[in-house]
């Protein structure tokens, strides 16, 4: 048995009829005498089949997955068997993936593409690199180890924080940076900042946790110019002006404009006490923290 469509087509069997009627426009204007319909329809079919299509995706992925777990792979740095696939599935985080091995080969391209890339960019754009005598110095000028990438000391991070001519290079860009911004105007001593930082944050937890009631950013004036106090504390009369330094405290112009400062304050009863700021990102650091906080303690329940 045959079936033919109004169009002349032809089909042996009824799924195929079906199937041709779908979007035959001829069959679409003998049955209902306009197109709108098979539209609808087709609209409907497709939105239906992009639904089905994503959510076969998504199973396909999630069983692919679930098996890939199942076959319990291994890390091949710290050999961890791996609960969840990262990446290309070798390593089980970005950690084991960074300390993979490469070959002496490989390493060797690595090196040469990395050289030309820095070097082809340096000569297409020269003013976009700050060309000193360590731009382009590969090795540390202290120790001799390769440099892990272009820095303008000349000198390994190692080294730049454990020897005394690292700490001083590193003081010495410091200052630098901070005379260049003088020099242009753009650091404007003693003014109030809306901006917190995280030392004082810290120390506002401090006294709020021991509750010392406190003033922040109280103004002295001055003939000259405005004085900033960090923390404005009154305890049995006595003005304190707890003062947290940064490292920028340690450059000798700032450190001289301290004592002016801390001289006038002196003159009109208030008591300075200085907390210099360490990190606290280590043990170490957290154990220096404390032991400032429990001598400034100590000091206020004293007066």
């Amino acid at each position: 048995m045959k079936f033919q469509c109004e169009c002349g087509k032809e089909f042996e069997n009824p799924q195929s009829f079906n199937g041709h009627k779908g979007h035959c426009k001829v069959h679409q204007l003998a049955k209902y005498g306009n197109l709108d319909k098979m539209n609808k329809v087709a609209k409907e079919r497709s939105i239906v089949a992009g639904k089905t299509n994503s959510k076969n995706i998504e199973l396909k992925k999630l069983r692919a997955l679930s098996q890939w777990i199942t076959e319990k792979h291994k890390c091949e740095h710290c050999g961890k068997i791996m609960t969840k696939k990262f990446g290309s599935g070798r390593f089980c985080s970005r950690a084991c993936a960074n300390s993979k091995k490469h070959s002496a080969e490989t390493k060797a391209k690595i090196a040469k593409s990395t050289s030309i890339s820095v070097k082809k960019a340096w000569q297409e754009h020269p003013e976009s690199w700050k060309v000193t005598k360590h731009t382009l110095q590969k090795t540390c000028k202290i120790c001799g180890s390769k440099l892990a990438y272009i820095n303008k000391t000349g000198v390994c991070a190692n080294c730049l924080n454990n020897t005394e001519e690292g700490k001083r290079i590193k003081i010495a860009l410091g200052k630098k940076g901070y005379a260049t911004m003088q020099a242009n105007g753009t650091h404007k001593p003693w003014q109030s900042r809306k901006i917190i930082s995280y030392a004082e944050k810290f120390w506002m937890k401090v006294l709020s946790n021991n509750d010392i009631n406190y003033q922040r950013e109280l103004v002295v004036r001055h003939e000259k110019s405005n004085y900033f106090l960090d923390f404005y504390i009154e305890v049995n009369g006595n003005k304190i002006d707890l003062e947290i330094d940064g490292k920028q405290h340690q450059y000798k112009e700032r450190a001289e404009s301290d004592i002016v400062r801390d001289n006038y304050l002196k003159s009109l009863g208030y008591i300075i006490y200085r907390i210099p700021w360490n990190e606290i990102n280590s043990e170490a650091g957290k154990l220096k923290m404390q032991n400032k906080v429990n001598k400034f303690l100590g000091f206020y329940k004293n007066l």
